[in-house]
């Protein structure tokens, strides 16, 4: 949280929105039902809920774990009280953290899930909740909170020390007998990064909010880290640019929950103008990385069993666009779907069938288990 991390988050923000045609998607005429405004008066900063009323402004969206039950949200009873003002010091540390980094890359509106839809309205919730694709695909970034546990937990404390947690890469550079050069990447002695398991990592409505994301600042146990379409960049890693030109597989060392590698290959897929969604090869490639985003999504975990299903439709949504066939209950049909069947429980350890209804038996939605 010191002035120079968020200048180099500014930074990142700003190079991407000037020099990244690919992350300027065609933005839509779209505005969340209610946003929290930051400004200030006579230099002090304020907070209040805003009903947009559909004028479209820039945002950002918050991407986190509640951790439990939130005592400050927007309820029938606190809507009225948060539309006139809400009180910096009475939230809790990760929200007070996303306000924090809202407004020190200077976009003053910030989503959030808590406040932004009405706990207590059914109605609401379900209006709001069919929208969130939109949400996080049209905010100017998320900020995923990812080493928070819970609202009571903050992002923006000190961390360990850096140097005993990751130690800079060396990289070490080669001719082939071919003349083309390679290099090889050297970790002394400790794990990357990528293999760190945060908080969030094992909640799956964040990994949809993180893949719809065009911009994602992420905050981590070891490191800030900004991912975008173009880039993903490191705080104390800077950007190197590698590519591994020996077979090396960076697959070899993603953990399970995270799948990080299947992202950019994925929304580098869907994002093509100029992609022929006619062509087998572009479906079986979509249906592959499909099953992928399947395996990892079905490795997090849900509060409510019911929502297996829509907390990757907007993902679904996407893919559907290039692999053109129906969509059912989490598989594709007709042509696919006796391989969309070949799924089977990753994890060995059978949990019984839910209670409550949560999608047709062969469907891996029925289950709460690893696929």
């Amino acid at each position: 949280g010191s002035e120079s991390s968020f200048a180099i988050a500014k930074t990142w923000l700003r190079n991407c929105l000037e020099t990244h045609p690919n992350c300027s998607l065609p933005r839509l005429n779209f505005v969340p039902t209610r946003l929290i405004e930051i400004f200030y008066t006579q230099g002090r900063l304020q907070l209040r809920l805003r009903e947009t009323k559909d004028q479209a402004v820039p945002y950002v969206a918050l991407s986190y774990c509640w951790g439990g039950d939130q005592l400050v949200q927007t309820t029938s009873n606190t809507l009225q009280r948060y539309l006139a003002g809400i009180s910096f010091e009475e939230l809790p540390p990760t929200i007070r953290d996303a306000v924090t980094v809202t407004e020190k890359l200077q976009v003053m509106n910030l989503w959030i899930d808590a406040f932004c839809v009405i706990q207590d309205d059914l109605e609401d919730k379900a209006r709001e909740i069919a929208q969130m694709p939109l949400v996080y695909g049209q905010s100017v970034f998320t900020i995923a909170a990812s080493r928070a546990s819970g609202v009571e937990a903050g992002f923006l404390q000190d961390r360990a020390s850096i140097e005993c947690q990751t130690p800079r890469p060396a990289l070490i550079q080669y001719q082939c007998s071919t003349g083309q050069i390679g290099s090889v990447l050297v970790f002394l002695g400790y794990s990357t990064d990528y293999e760190i398991i945060e908080p969030l990592d094992f909640r799956a409505w964040a990994l949809q909010e993180r893949f719809l994301s065009r911009r994602v600042l992420d905050y981590g146990e070891t490191q800030t880290r900004w991912v975008c379409q173009h880039s993903d960049v490191r705080q104390e890693a800077g950007s190197t640019g590698l590519s591994f030109t020996d077979g090396y597989k960076e697959e070899a060392v993603i953990n399970e929950v995270r799948f990080d590698w299947v992202f950019p290959k994925a929304k580098a897929l869907l994002s093509n103008k100029s992609l022929d969604s006619t062509d087998q090869r572009n479906i079986r490639k979509a249906l592959d990385l499909w099953r992928l985003v399947v395996s990892a999504y079905t490795a997090r975990t849900l509060t409510f069993g019911f929502d297996r299903l829509p907390a990757i439709s907007g993902i679904a949504a996407q893919f559907g666009k290039v692999i053109g066939s129906e969509y059912k209950a989490g598989t594709w049909d007709p042509e696919t779907m006796p391989t969309e069947l070949l799924w089977a429980n990753y994890s060995g350890n059978l949990q019984p069938r839910p209670v409550k209804y949560q999608g047709p038996s062969w469907s891996w939605a029925a289950i709460n288990s690893p696929i």
